[in-house]
């Protein structure tokens, strides 16, 4: 068992050598522990679909009227399809699991007074 866990760990420090030290933007991220630009944005529309003070549509106290563009929510929904449909790096299925975007997507379309 302690060969493996040796391995592993040897394994681990050539990739971040390798792949993370070598890149100053990566090396960065990872050593602040927020994650890529992509994740921090993902992170924040998450924020944005789920937070009710902020001026959207989840906020009660917000009337539905005028432009829909002026509502967070609605925002991060147009910002999210954008990063969806760009061509080259795009989102991983990491940053998506793991922004919180899933479960801030699910929560916002569905309704908690809804019987299932």
């Amino acid at each position: 068992a302690q060969e493996v866990a040796a391995s592993v760990a040897s394994r681990a420090a050539r990739f971040h050598e390798m792949f993370v030290s070598s890149n100053p933007t990566l090396a960065a991220a990872v050593t602040s522990g927020e994650g890529s630009a992509t994740l921090r944005k993902l992170r924040s529309l998450a924020t944005s679909l789920s937070d009710e003070s902020l001026y959207s549509t989840v906020n009660p106290k917000v009337p539905l009227a005028g432009s829909w563009t002026t509502f967070a929510d609605v925002r991060a929904l147009r910002q999210l399809a954008s990063l969806l449909d760009e061509v080259g790096d795009g989102v991983s299925t990491f940053e998506l699991a793991k922004s919180g975007l899933v479960e801030a997507l699910l929560t916002y379309l569905t309704d908690a007074d809804a019987a299932l």
